[in-house]
């Protein structure tokens, strides 16, 4: 009961804050006062209102894409180019399933984009729950291992989608061509989302 009371007052602090408009800090008798709020599509500046620019509302708005895993790469900030880049090689990776070890096909990596434990077990970030948890290891990978979705060499690949196996010093070009190359490309044309 105290958990839906709950709900509900914060429902209605949020929908009291957008109906009625903000004071402005520079109005007769508002004293200024520094909070943070939450105001959805609607800015008030100097009195008036004002929508945010089409480009500024679109940049933020995911694209209506029914895939689970595109979803996940979605919240995780991936976006254009890095969220079909990552889409592919999770893909490629696991199918987009969290594989752990008792997968049969476990070879020491975790997660949707199968993060070797042995390489980043020591890492700050690094935790085997968060591993396994597709949402958390996106955000790792979006954060931690790609530069904000630029670097992809951990998996093979360079900017614009083409293979750059320097992180694969042991394997031979059939190799990177097989296991790399040519699984990429082909979840890069199957993306389900525009």
């Amino acid at each position: 009961m105290r958990r839906k009371l709950l709900t509900i007052s914060a429902g209605l602090g949020l929908l009291v804050g957008w109906l009625w408009p903000m004071p402005v800090a520079d109005s007769p008798g508002v004293a200024q006062v520094s909070v943070a709020t939450w105001v959805p599509s609607r800015v008030v500046l100097d009195g008036q209102r004002q929508q945010p620019s089409r480009a500024s509302r679109d940049v933020d708005r995911q694209p209506v894409c029914r895939d689970r895993l595109a979803q996940v790469l979605w919240r995780a900030g991936f976006r254009g180019e890095s969220w079909r880049t990552a889409w592919a090689i999770a893909m490629r990776e696991s199918r987009g399933q969290s594989l752990d070890e008792s997968s049969p096909w476990y070879t020491g990596a975790l997660g949707i984009f199968q993060i070797q434990t042995s390489a980043h077990s020591g890492k700050p970030w690094w935790s085997r729950a968060a591993m396994l948890d597709p949402d958390w290891q996106a955000r790792i990978v979006f954060r931690h291992m790609t530069g904000g979705g630029r670097d992809w060499r951990h998996w093979g690949i360079g900017p614009g989608g083409t293979t750059d196996a320097t992180m694969y010093g042991g394997w031979s070009a059939t190799q990177v061509d097989l296991w790399i190359t040519r699984p990429f490309r082909l979840w890069w044309g199957q993306f389900p989302c525009r």
